[in-house]
């Protein structure tokens, strides 16, 4: 495997959203020997709204006052570009940093092939700790080892704008429905004359292929090789790119480049429809900093059809650094995250057992600061009791981040009608190949 091409690529960091109760960790639960202090102690690479004064500085007192294990933050000052490149700095010197975090599935194979971090089966089972039990499905296996304890599942949904609905007579969407519904209620929202769009979904990489995604299309062929020559990545750049160019009824690709429209848009009051992750509570629920005048509603992502019935979603997970030298201490802070983040953030569990219970006490919260916008039970529903499966939104595999990078460079060049979705996805594999072939060195 070519490391010098895997290692330096995109590394992600945030660690939002977390974990419920009801897991019983004996991991995380037995205090460490005062008298053995390379037990006694984890070192963490954090950043600076992640610190001692942020609400997860409080959940490392927490922690620390449970376990007896006293947790030292590695802040990196910056933006996150300057984190993830000082992490890579990092751990390419040997530094043995014990715990950092990852946002998605792409940064989690990036380590785990390029051997920067810990397979955590061994060590689990060594603490008696179930993995699968615990977390189920938002376990990630590469080369069949769990390399990362999750937190922070990113379910996506649709977001809307109650009075933009009212205003055009249109009825809330509610419960299953197909991107062609979706599409058909787009138009009914648009109105040039008012600057509003029916829709809005972000130019993040993986819309690119959402669709194919959905229908459980894996970017990998059988052999390893690429599969963007599957016609339901061209058939799913083609959707994304005609709700601009060809239906109008979101910002067109190069409007959202010229002007630099950020993510979090929807919460202007110029789009009916937001398709996005469920990161948008931050901002729905801070009126102070996204002050407005008018409601929104929650539902369930559509679906292509009635064969493809999966949502997507990205996964953060607590990390150990292969040279991490307090494994154990370094564990029991990645269950207890994984445990117990929920009780400081409103974003959703990684737990297998949550209960309907847990589900609807946390989305109270998020009801609450939603100034009623939305209701506990609609959240629940829109989110969790859909019927849908959950898809990991990236493309990971071998080449996790070479995938993501020749995405984003091809991929406009169709978006500015410089070339057709079926040349784009064909060149897109043929670079993948030459990565795949590259990696298996």
């Amino acid at each position: 495997m070519n490391i010098k091409k895997i290692f330096p690529l995109l590394l992600a960091t945030t660690l939002v959203a977390g974990s419920f109760a009801g897991c019983s960790n004996k991991a995380s639960g037995s205090k460490e020997s005062s008298t053995n202090k390379a037990a006694n102690e984890v070192t963490v690479f954090t950043y600076k709204v992640r610190d001692e004064n942020s609400q997860f500085g409080t959940l490392f007192k927490n922690f620390t006052e449970k376990t007896g294990i006293k947790v030292k933050l590695q802040t990196i000052q910056g933006d996150m570009s300057d984190y993830e490149k000082k992490i890579d700095i990092s751990l390419m010197s040997g530094d043995t940093t014990d715990v950092f975090f990852t946002t998605n599935q792409i940064s989690q194979a990036k380590y785990a092939l390029n051997g920067s971090i810990l397979p955590l089966d061994d060590v689990a089972e060594q603490n008696k700790y179930d993995l699968v039990k615990n977390y189920g499905k938002y376990l990630y296996k590469v080369n069949g080892k769990n390399y990362g304890i999750p937190s922070s599942p990113t379910y996506w949904s649709v977001f809307y704008n109650k009075k933009i609905f009212d205003d055009a007579g249109v009825p809330y969407p509610s419960g299953y429905w197909t991107w062609d519904q979706y599409i058909s209620t787009a138009k009914k929202l648009t109105n040039p004359a008012k600057k509003i769009y029916g829709s809005f979904m972000n130019d993040f990489d993986a819309n690119f292929y959402m669709i194919a995604t959905q229908k459980g299309i894996s970017g990998y062929k059988k052999d390893g090789t690429s599969n963007f020559d599957d016609p339901a990545f061209a058939d799913s750049l083609k959707f994304y790119g005609d709700l601009g160019s060809n239906l109008k009824v979101q910002p067109s690709y190069l409007e959202y480049e010229s002007k630099k429209l950020p993510a979090e848009s929807f919460v202007n009051g110029n789009y009916g429809m937001c398709f996005t992750g469920t990161w948008l509570f931050a901002n729905l629920t801070d009126t102070t900093k996204y002050p407005r005048d008018w409601k929104w509603g929650i539902t369930q992502v559509p679906v292509p059809d009635a064969n493809s019935k999966n949502n997507v979603g990205a996964v953060g997970y607590t990390v150990i650094n292969k040279n991490s030298k307090n494994k154990e201490a370094a564990f029991k802070l990645a269950t207890y995250i994984g445990e117990n983040q929920y009780k400081i953030t409103n974003e959703l569990p990684a737990l297998q057992d949550f209960s309907k219970d847990n589900y609807l006490k946390l989305f109270s919260d998020i009801a609450s600061k939603s100034g009623n916008s939305v209701t506990s039970k609609e959240l629940y529903d829109a989110l969790i009791n859909n019927g849908l499966g959950f898809k990991a939104e990236k493309i990971t595999g071998s080449i996790p981040s070479q995938y993501k990078a020749i995405i984003k460079k091809e991929v406009p060049l169709y978006l500015s009608g410089q070339k057709s979705a079926k040349d784009i996805t064909a060149e897109i594999k043929k670079q993948a190949d030459v990565e795949i072939k590259s990696a298996q060195k």
